[in-house]
């Protein structure tokens, strides 16, 4: 089996009962973009970051408590630049909301790049930065990384 590392970019934490979202860059993005490390932000702050038409996404999304984790793209405005980070987000339901790991997309792609020209079916992913632990629980991860599995597997045949 071969390892492969990953770099997220994002921890997402979406309370939908408080309309609040908390923001957790990773090492690289805040480098990358210069985006702050953590960030609280309310609805109202929300629909400044956050890509018009994936907004709609947040309350489709809590709105359905999904026993699966899912995944969908979504885009953050970087402040600095004022330009779109495009992002995959793996998701995982929560009763009062949802939380995604964030991969860049540009991330997303070379990773599928590397499984499909080395033709394996399985791998086992590290996160290169990881204050991830810090929010999410170990099995939390575990569940996230066989749904990026799963999604470029979908992607790649």
């Amino acid at each position: 089996m071969q390892t492969l590392n990953i770099t997220w970019a994002f921890y997402l934490a979406y309370n939908h009962l408080k309309g609040e979202l908390f923001l957790r860059s990773s090492n690289a993005c805040q480098t990358d973009h210069e985006t702050p490390s953590e960030i609280n932000l309310n609805l109202g702050q929300m629909k400044s970051i956050i890509h018009k038409y994936d907004f709609r996404k947040f309350q489709y999304f809590s709105e359905r408590l999904f026993k699966e984790p899912f995944d969908t793209m979504l885009r953050l405005k970087c402040e600095n630049t004022q330009e779109y980070i495009r992002t995959q987000a793996i998701c995982e339901s929560t009763s009062n909301g949802f939380h995604c790991v964030l991969i860049e997309d540009r991330r997303y792609h070379e990773l599928s790049k590397k499984l499909a020209s080395s033709k394996i079916t399985e791998a086992n992913f590290n996160w290169l930065d990881e204050t991830l632990t810090h929010y999410e629980s170990l099995k939390h991860l575990k569940t996230i990384k066989q749904h990026l599995t799963q999604m470029i597997m979908r992607q790649t045949n």
